[in-house]
C-alpha cells in the first residue's frame, strides 16, 4: 500500500491500475524475493481520435494505432472521441495498442521522435507549436492544446526512458528488462523505431519480432542487450531465452553509456506471472533471475484479469519491475 504510483506524473491508487497498461516498475532485492518501491503508468498518446479504419488502424492526435483482438479496454472507438493508449511503438512507429480507455477532452500527450519536416516541428502526422522557442527533436514528451493537427502551446521535455536508458535509470541499477518490437542489426540490436543498441551476437531476428531484452551492466558503466525472450505475436512466441556469445567488441557503447539508446519502451509483464489482486502483495515469481538494484520496463499482464478490472504486478525488490520469468 504505502508504494508510490503515478499516471504520467500524477499520483494515482493501485485500484486504478488496469490490465494493458504500460509500467515503468523500480524494484529492488535478491532472486525470487523482489519489493516494489515505486509504479509509474505511461501511456503513449492520450487525445482525439482523427479516423478509424476497417483494419482496426486508427489515427489518434496524428498517431498511427494499431486495435487486435489482445488489446485491453474500449476496442471501438468512434471518431471524435477522446481516448487514452497504452501500446509499445514499431519499428515503422505504429503504435501496437495495449490498452485503449475513453477519456474526456482536455490536454494531449503524445509520445514520439519529433523531427522538423517541412519546417514545422512534428511527431508523425502531429504539428508542434511549442508555447516557448524549442529546437527540441530526437524522442520528447509533448503537451498541450490541440486544435486542427496542430498541438499548441506545446510542452517539449525530453522521454529519457527512450532517449538515453542509461542516463535514466540509477548507477546502482545491474539489469533492464525491456520489452519491445525487437530486430537484429549489424553488431547490435535495434528496439522499436529507435537506433542500434549494442549487443551480444546471435541476438534478434531480421524480421521486428515482440520480444523482452535483458540489458546488464558492463564494467565500462553501460548496458549490453545479453539476452532476448520472444513474446509473438510470431513463430517463436514463448521461447526460452536466447544469449549470444561475447563477441569481440562486447559491452563497448558508442559515446556516453546508453546515450544513443533511444527507441527503448516500457515492457508488458509476460503472462502467467503471479500476482496477488487488490494490491501489491508479496509475490515470489518461480525461476526469476537475481534483479539487485534493478529497473524493469513492464506492462501489467493481461492473463487472469477481465477488461476493466484491476491488474497488480507481483512486487519486485529493489530496481523497477517484476523480473521476467527465465
Amino acid at each position: 500500500p504505502a508504494v508510490p504510483i503515478t499516471l504520467d506524473g500524477a499520483p494515482i491508487s493501485a485500484g486504478a491500475l488496469r490490465a494493458g497498461q504500460l509500467a515503468v516498475v523500480d524494484a529492488g532485492g535478491n532472486g525470487t524475493a523482489l519489493s516494489a518501491r515505486q509504479v509509474e503508468i505511461r501511456q503513449e498518446v492520450s487525445g482525439p481520435v482523427e479516423s478509424v479504419g476497417t483494419d482496426g488502424r486508427l489515427r489518434v492526435a496524428g498517431q498511427p494505432v494499431q486495435i487486435s483482438a489482445a488489446t485491453f479496454g474500449d476496442r471501438r472507438p468512434v471518431v471524435g472521441q477522446w481516448v487514452a493508449v497504452s501500446g509499445l511503438r514499431g519499428p515503422d512507429g505504429v503504435v501496437q495498442a495495449t490498452r485503449l480507455d475513453l477519456r474526456a477532452p482536455g490536454d494531449v500527450l503524445v509520445r514520439g521522435r519529433a523531427a522538423v519536416v517541412g519546417g514545422n516541428l512534428r511527431i508523425g502526422n502531429l504539428t508542434l507549436r511549442p508555447g516557448q522557442p524549442s529546437e527540441a527533436s530526437g524522442f520528447v514528451t509533448a503537451t498541450g492544446r490541440y486544435r486542427a493537427g496542430v498541438l499548441t502551446d506545446a510542452q517539449l521535455a525530453p522521454d529519457p526512458l527512450a532517449t538515453d536508458p542509461a542516463a535514466a535509470f540509477p548507477a546502482t541499477t545491474r539489469r533492464i528488462l525491456v520489452e519491445s518490437y525487437a530486430v537484429a542489426g549489424q553488431g547490435g540490436l535495434r528496439l522499436g523505431p529507435g537506433p542500434l543498441l549494442p549487443g551480444l551476437p546471435g541476438l534478434g531476428a531480421a524480421a521486428p519480432e515482440r520480444a523482452i531484452v535483458e540489458f546488464e551492466r558492463r564494467p565500462g558503466g553501460g548496458f549490453l542487450a545479453t539476452s532476448l525472450r520472444r513474446e509473438g505475436p510470431g513463430p517463436a512466441g514463448g521461447a526460452a531465452p536466447v544469449r549470444g556469445g561475447i563477441g569481440e567488441g562486447a559491452g563497448r557503447y558508442p559515446g556516453q553509456g546508453l546515450a544513443t539508446g533511444r527507441g527503448s519502451q516500457p515492457a508488458p509483464v509476460p503472462r502467467g506471472m503471479p500476482r496477488e489482486a487488490g494490491g501489491h502483495g508479496r509475490g515470489s515469481p518461480s525461476g526469476a533471475a537475481p534483479l539487485d538494484g534493478a529497473r524493469t520496463d513492464r506492462r501489467l499482464p493481461p492473463g487472469g484479469d477481465p477488461p476493466g478490472q484491476p491488474a497488480v504486478a507481483p512486487p519486485v525488490a529493489g530496481g523497477r519491475g517484476p523480473p521476467a520469468p527465465r
